[in-house]
């Protein structure tokens, strides 16, 4: 005969019915299945409920074991017969038995409780530190959206101030120019061809003798400093887009 008893291992009696030690096999299970039960111990308690379940549940294999276990008594009984002294009931010791094993099983349960408590708790903190952190992500995210904000509308304002400047300045230089003659004026007298060059000039023939004398004042030497006047304009705008100052630098 094994050496478990496996009526107690199950929690039944040898006259409880097929359908009562399914009942109670089903229970065991789901209290100390591994995949429920991470308690130490449970796993073992799980194999013995399994086995103990493989036994009970074949009635030739039941009728087997009943009978090892009843020859298994008769020797004990015949070995050891009570004395007045010591004497042993049966009846007390599956008793006994039984109320250590459905101890047992009430520990591994609080354990595998606690477990579960102690995860979901650990769960918990961890929903709460996320909700934290997405919380102070939002925030920062809106003081990084009004800061973005606040450069753009310093930088309008900005060059709104530069092109009221500019108004300002041109406005001014017109009227300290002195008033010239509303012919057109050959180039070679300045710098640059004059703006109002090509107005007043009527007719293919003109038109043709202008771009000549355009193209004879327009030296290489003349392109050539156009052409620095040009490149020190972007390098002066580039500098102004790059100085952290300015409010309406991106950077």
């Amino acid at each position: 005969m094994p050496a478990k008893d496996y009526y107690a291992v199950l929690g039944v009696s040898p006259q409880d019915s097929e359908e009562e030690i399914r009942r109670a096999f089903r229970r065991k299970a789901m209290a100390f299945h591994p995949d429920r039960n991470k308690a130490p111990g449970a796993e073992e308690r799980f194999k013995e409920v399994n086995a103990a379940y493989q036994v009970l549940s074949n009635a030739q294999k039941r009728a087997a074991y009943d009978r090892q276990r009843s020859a298994m008594a008769g020797s004990r009984a015949g070995a050891s017969r009570p004395t007045p002294g010591n004497s042993v009931n049966r009846t007390q010791q599956e008793h006994t038995t039984r109320a250590e094993q459905k101890r047992r099983d009430e520990d591994l349960k609080q354990k595998a409780y606690e477990i579960a408590r102690a995860r979901q708790e650990q769960a918990e903190r961890e929903r709460q530190k996320a909700i934290r952190r997405r919380q102070e992500w939002e925030e920062w995210h809106k003081q990084a959206e009004a800061r973005r904000k606040q450069r753009a509308a310093a930088g309008r304002a900005s060059a709104r101030r530069r092109e009221q400047e500019q108004q300002e300045k041109a406005k001014q230089e017109a009227e300290e120019k002195p008033a010239t003659s509303s012919q057109p004026q050959e180039p070679g007298k300045g710098d640059r061809a004059p703006d109002d060059y090509w107005s007043g000039i009527e007719g293919p023939k003109h038109r043709e003798e202008a771009r000549e004398r355009a193209l004879k004042w327009w030296t290489p030497e003349r392109r050539a400093a156009e052409a620095e006047r040009q490149k020190a304009r972007r390098a002066a705008r580039q500098q102004e887009t790059n100085n952290p100052d300015n409010p309406a630098s991106p950077y």
